[in-house]
């Protein structure tokens, strides 16, 4: 009886240690897929600008993203003021960076839209609505205003 009392002691040891073991990687490979995100979907909270795009793969949120860009253009306007002349900025000017936007994402979090301006190009609009500006007062509201144009804002 004492040989026996030994095996299933042994028995039930080596039955915890590999419940144990299996516990572990099976709960703690489920952990690690949450955590990772390996589905390749963002998580929630994930947003570019005011775009969720929470449950959304990077393919689907470049394309969520291209599309509320488009929309932006036809919805919003954007008007000039100097002195008492008024003209209508050229939306054309500004250039949505889709795949450096979906691929500076970190997930859960708010992320900025990569959308840039061509400096020339804006410096040459200005100059035909507004042909008494002074050049010096444009290189001043760009040296003075580049920041906000940095800043990304939500589309």
């Amino acid at each position: 009886m004492g040989k026996n009392q030994q095996l299933i002691k042994l028995f039930v040891v080596l039955l915890f240690c590999t419940a144990f073991i299996f516990s572990f990687s099976h709960y703690g490979a489920k952990a690690f897929e949450k955590i990772t995100n390996v589905d390749g979907k963002f998580s929630d909270g994930t947003t570019i600008g005011a775009l969720d795009v929470s449950g959304k793969t990077k393919d689907e949120a470049k394309s969520l993203l291209e599309e509320k860009y488009v929309a932006w253009l036809k919805d919003t306007s954007i008007e000039l003021q100097y002195r008492e002349k008024t003209a209508p900025f050229d939306l054309n000017q500004f250039s949505l960076e889709s795949e450096q936007t979906v691929d500076s994402i970190k997930d859960g979090e708010k992320n900025p839209a990569f959308i840039t301006v061509d400096k020339k190009q804006v410096e040459e609009q200005l100059h035909i609505l507004f042909p008494q500006l002074i050049t010096s007062d444009v290189i001043r509201v760009w040296d003075s205003k580049l920041k906000l144009i940095q800043v990304k804002r939500p589309i």
